[in-house]
């Protein structure tokens, strides 16, 4: 079975379609709180429990792009990716871009989807 390949991805936010260079998506859990306390003997195993605030968990998408189009970064906005799946509601934290002797603009943007 051939593995698939990323050729004729779209990236859109903001109803924006980027030409992407890259997409990345990175995905996190919930968080595990160390609640080990001093009455844990030398060489025991650390004791965990989940976070009760779930702040860590959801993914954030980072995007490299050809061009100079700005990501809006103040509200959230809808994002999709089919290829990976990405659909939802998205903030934009970051955004950069560089300009070199001999090359085209370049930017790049980091986005934190919103979870109910």
């Amino acid at each position: 079975m051939p593995i698939a390949d990323s050729q004729g991805t779209t990236f859109v936010f903001n109803s924006v379609t980027f030409t992407a260079t890259s997409v990345q998506q990175s995905v996190t859990g919930l968080s595990q709180i160390d609640v080990s306390d001093l009455s844990l003997a030398s060489g025991a195993s650390r004791v965990y429990q989940l976070s009760p605030l779930n702040e860590s968990a959801g993914a954030e998408i980072s995007v490299d792009f050809l061009g100079l189009e700005a990501p809006d970064m103040t509200a959230a906005h809808t994002i999709t990716c089919a290829t990976l799946g990405i659909s939802g509601q998205a903030i934009c934290k970051s955004y950069n871009v560089t300009a070199a002797v001999g090359e085209i603009l370049k930017g790049s943007a980091t986005f934190s989807m919103i979870t109910d």
